[in-house]
């Protein structure tokens, strides 16, 4: 399948459950507020601390797929694909299990309610256990799927159940009951009915009927890039949400929420940025195995320029406007002016960390997880005690400071030395015209956009001014690049039919 359509395919998907998410929150703060939402956060940052457990499978399984895919011999997978998902489940048990049974202290000693018992908030633990273990092995068959370049069945199912979850929610809290342990419910029973779709998807894509029980045969192949993945889930996961676990224990849970709202508006961008990752990342890994090294920076740094144009203008889009946004999407003005400054900060700093990606992509094609595994280390030596020291001093809005020095430093470190050990030839270009020239052109469309921020005029008028602005800067970005417009070209070029 072309990688233009399984990216498109994937955008639309993640468009849509981020549509829908952007849309119930308002209800769900309406029917179970602001602190109540603040656990729907929880339950992220506590799914995200466990991706160490994922030991690596997700990743390690989709590298194996897409590199069996390019050879023809997808088929010999399939014992690999049993094998790990006995395991997959297993573990997705053992960590349901352990977060019920630390349910209770976890309401007492992490957590800080103020509206909500103790009481409440240990059974919404509880419930979130089961989400988890209906949830787990969601990401396995996923990326069977995505590594056989199958995406675009597979974001069919995930825009189904993701549509049922949300619009399901809201339902049972507007007719049943108005609880966030009715949501949870709710969900771990569409998390376990999207599993075993994908489930089905899976296995019919590797086409093979595994004969005979586990395999350690083929668990023993994959070991040691596993283990390097877990590595890198590791640290991943230490520098993604240390500041949400900071928050969670130094700030009222009512404050909490805040800042997830404000990550969530942020987390928006990995609407367009994994869909894309999800598409190259097999795709590189294709090529990489095929030894066309010429055919990989070309689709490297094109999909790179791509994904700048897009990801820097909507990003400068929120981070003007963001009071704005607030505003018309919660209809709450203390919580729009609360959370107005962490948007902006969380924004910037997230639409850096949607450029990485790209690096990663390559550093996976590559299985250079020693590289990979190095750059996280010295990115947490240097960004951890920054971060505890702003946290501690200014609370959310030194979070989001954090966030947004972390990644200036994360992407200017991290892509040197990747291109630098992987790709010589794009050590500076990549950086400087590749995510540089649209960071410029937003940047200098946001200017615009700042000063037409402070004029009165109403939030629809400040909106539709920033969004003309964010089309003519992603414009621009596109027709800047050389690349870019000879792959426009060719898309829309009418294809001639020999006579």
């Amino acid at each position: 399948m072309s990688l233009k359509f399984n990216i498109l395919a994937g955008m639309v998907s993640s468009a849509w459950s981020a549509l829908l998410g952007i849309l119930v929150v308002p209800l769900f703060l309406r029917y179970i507020g602001v602190e109540a939402y603040g656990l729907v956060g929880v339950y992220g940052t506590i799914t995200t601390m466990l991706v160490v457990f994922d030991l690596g499978l997700v990743a390690t399984l989709n590298r194996e797929v897409a590199r069996a895919s390019s050879t023809g011999s997808i088929s010999m997978v399939g014992p690999l694909l049993h094998s790990l998902a006995v395991i997959y489940w297993s573990v997705g048990l053992c960590l349901g299990a352990v977060i019920f049974l630390l349910a209770p202290w976890l309401a007492t000693h992490w957590l800080n309610p103020a509206g909500l018992s103790h009481d409440t908030v240990a059974r919404a633990i509880r419930l979130m256990a089961l989400v988890v273990i209906s949830r787990w092995p969601l990401g396995l068959y996923q990326a069977a799927m995505i590594g056989a370049q199958r995406i675009i069945p597979l974001s069919m199912v995930n825009i189904v159940m993701a549509t049922v979850g949300n619009l399901g929610a809201v339902g049972i809290m507007a007719f049943l009951s108005p609880r966030i342990e009715a949501y949870f419910i709710w969900q771990a029973a569409v998390a376990f009915s999207w599993t075993l779709a994908l489930r089905l998807g899976a296995w019919r894509y590797i086409g093979c009927t595994v004969v005979g029980g586990f395999s350690w045969p083929a668990v023993r192949t994959v070991a040691k890039f596993s283990l390097g993945m877990t590595g890198v889930s590791l640290l991943g996961m230490a520098l993604s949400q240390m500041d949400r676990a900071i928050l969670s224990r130094l700030l009222s849970l009512d404050a909490f929420g805040a800042y997830v709202i404000a990550a969530t508006v942020s987390g928006t961008l990995y609407v367009l940025t994994t869909p894309v990752f999800n598409g190259l990342n097999p795709r590189l890994t294709a090529l990489v195995r095929q030894a066309d090294m010429l055919q990989v920076e070309a689709t490297y740094r094109t999909t790179s320029r791509g994904l700048a144009s897009f990801i820097f203008p909507v990003a400068m889009l929120l981070v003007v406007y963001a009071h704005d946004f607030l505003l018309l999407w919660t209809g709450k003005p203390d919580l729009a002016g609360r959370a107005a400054p962490l948007v902006s900060l969380l924004v910037a700093g997230t639409a850096l960390h949607c450029c990485t990606f790209m690096p990663y992509a390559l550093q996976l094609a590559h299985g250079a997880l020693r590289l990979t595994l190095s750059i996280l280390v010295i990115l947490i030596v240097c960004a951890f005690p920054v971060m505890l020291v702003l946290v501690q001093k200014y609370g959310a809005i030194g979070a989001a400071y954090s966030w947004l020095l972390l990644h200036c430093f994360y992407i200017v470190i991290g892509s040197l030395v990747t291109h630098r050990w992987l790709m010589r030839s794009a050590l500076m270009s990549w950086l400087c015209s590749d995510i540089g020239v649209p960071l410029a052109i937003s940047i200098a469309f946001g200017l615009l956009g700042r000063m037409d921020a402070r004029n009165s005029g109403g939030t629809w008028r400040h909106l539709f001014v920033g969004g003309g602005l964010t089309v003519v800067a992603a414009l621009l970005s596109i027709i800047t690049s050389p690349r870019l417009r000879e792959t426009l070209y060719r898309t829309i070029q009418p294809k001639t039919v020999p006579c």
